[in-house]
């Protein structure tokens, strides 16, 4: 069921948050630095989450672990792409991604991208994947909680 901004009524005078939700940055170092200073530049934001997908797939997977490593401050939430760098993806027979046929060229690419990714961020890389969660469950009013994650995890 969907809300409608009546039925949302009865939070009215409650105790809320506001978020701000950033996901699928992919080691885009101009996007990551983007969403950041939109985020820096609002008075108005509780608490960040960082829903997956940091490193894999762009041309700075190095440089994104630099800026998110020391921010202690965000919610930091595995994605899929997390998980393809801890199950070394890349070493397994006939790899797939989510039922996608290991002979897809689009398939055998991202395989080959995620292992440049997992060299690219190293050991310390990894450790700041394996130091995240797949869920995270935040209140957003009074004792309401709603669950974060990343689709494909």
């Amino acid at each position: 069921m969907l809300y409608s901004t009546k039925s949302l009524g009865r939070f009215r005078g409650m105790a809320s948050k506001t978020f701000a939700i950033v996901s699928d940055v992919h080691g885009n170092l101009e996007a990551l630095q983007t969403a950041l200073s939109v985020i820096s530049a609002r008075e108005d934001i509780d608490e960040v989450l960082y829903l997956g997908d940091y490193f894999s797939l762009g041309p700075a997977p190095k440089e994104v672990l630099d800026i998110l490593t020391p921010m202690n401050d965000i919610v930091f939430v595995r994605g899929n792409h997390e998980r393809y760098i801890i199950e070394k993806l890349w070493t397994q027979e006939n790899p797939t991604l989510e039922g996608m046929s290991p002979d897809d060229p689009i398939v055998k690419g991202i395989v080959e991208h995620q292992k440049w990714a997992a060299e690219q961020i190293g050991e310390t890389g990894v450790d700041f994947i394996n130091n995240r969660t797949h869920i995270s469950h935040r209140e957003v009013f009074d004792s309401t909680l709603i669950e974060f994650t990343h689709a494909w995890y």
